[in-house]
């Protein structure tokens, strides 16, 4: 099974990043505060990081498990 990355900040770094973990063989969730087409070979889950915790849509939306954070809010 691939490592679950949730990549929050897919913007220009974001993206960069998420294509290499995507290349890596990760499997790529992008947090994103606006709906938006998302880097190469990741989903995109349209949330705000600051209301993760207690977003039931959101949480519902990611894995049940997250191998790895990446954020890359610039």
């Amino acid at each position: 099974m691939p490592e679950r990355t949730l990549l929050v900040g897919p913007g220009w770094l974001g993206a960069a990043t998420a294509e290499h973990l995507v290349g890596a063989g990760h499997a790529v969730w992008t947090l994103q505060r606006s709906a938006g087409e998302p880097p190469a070979g990741c989903v995109a889950v349209v949330g705000d990081i600051t209301s993760g915790a207690t977003d039931p849509a959101l949480r519902a939306a990611l894995p049940d498990t997250i191998d790895h954070l990446v954020v890359c809010v610039a």
